[in-house]
């Protein structure tokens, strides 16, 4: 029976929403967004210019530390999937161990994709006052980009130049968005497989280690190491784009991120019907 999986990812999400840590997560992401956001407000404030939430977006999803922080957050919040509370027995003689791991599989996607249209939400009512209603590059972050307001108004965000010229706002934002949600899904299913197997605090720890160290791979290891972080195959800066520095191309971060979200699902689920995960 087709769909078998949708009740025990809506249990799930259910599940999650009643939860102090989904709460907790959500505050301090809007906390740590308007620190973002605080020095381009003020230069917007000076300045008298505008702001398109598609070219924000752009730079947010490209800046290493806000990364890093989006998937650390999600672990966060899947810190105790698969779950396992006393419905799970029911949801799994109902929906069969395929299904119930789908399921479960299903939700940590939804979860990602829940996340990063709650930032965009986010991002986008902060900058509603100085808003410019386009898909253009818009004023604001030009200025930011190209003539060095960053220096000024102590931005940290990385601005780089190189995605102006390259990419039109909605391609850029669209692609940073499919690759962030490719590797949060490929976090979340190493996550099911660790907590499977070991303790999860032992399975949130091996996950969250690697990815916190992705901010050190730009200052102490060259660019072949690029090639095996999946935070730094979803930024576009992190990808190849003809500079001879011997970057990951676009096709290969899509291709290790979609491959190793799949490979790490199959891995679960397999686990999950040979009954290496109890209830």
């Amino acid at each position: 029976m087709r769909g078998r999986w949708i009740p025990v990812c809506r249990g799930c999400l259910k599940r999650l929403a009643a939860t102090p840590r989904c709460w907790a997560v959500l505050i301090v992401s809007a906390l740590y967004l308007e620190d973002v956001f605080a020095p381009i407000r003020a230069m917007l404030v000076a300045e008298g210019m505008k702001i398109s939430l598609c070219g924000l977006m752009v730079f947010l999803l490209n800046d290493t530390a806000f990364t890093t922080f989006v998937a650390l957050a999600y672990l966060a919040l899947l810190f105790d999937a698969p779950c396992t509370d006393e419905m799970q027995r029911y949801y799994m003689l109902r929906t069969g161990r395929g299904g119930w791991a789908r399921g479960q599989l299903a939700y940590g996607g939804c979860v990602a994709a829940a996340y990063l249209l709650t930032l965009t939400l986010l991002a986008g009512l902060f900058s509603l006052p100085y808003a410019e209603f386009s898909l253009n590059w818009s004023e604001g972050i030009l200025a930011f980009a190209d003539d060095f307001a960053f220096e000024t108004y102590d931005s940290m965000l990385n601005y780089d130049s190189w995605l102006i010229r390259s990419y039109v706002p909605a391609a850029a934002w669209g692609l940073e968005t499919l690759l962030h949600m490719l590797a949060l899904m490929l976090l979340g299913a190493a996550l099911m497989n660790l907590n499977a197997l070991v303790d999860r605090r032992l399975g949130f720890a091996a996950v969250a280690a690697p990815v916190a160290l992705d901010m050190l791979l730009e200052q102490f290891f060259g660019a072949p190491v690029y090639y095996f972080s999946p935070l730094t195959l979803s930024r576009l800066s992190g990808l190849d784009y003809g500079d001879g520095m011997d970057r990951p191309p676009l096709i290969y971060a899509l291709i290790v991120l979609t491959a190793g979200t799949a490979l790490l699902s199959a891995l679960f689920v397999r686990a999950v019907k040979r009954r290496e995960l109890r209830l």
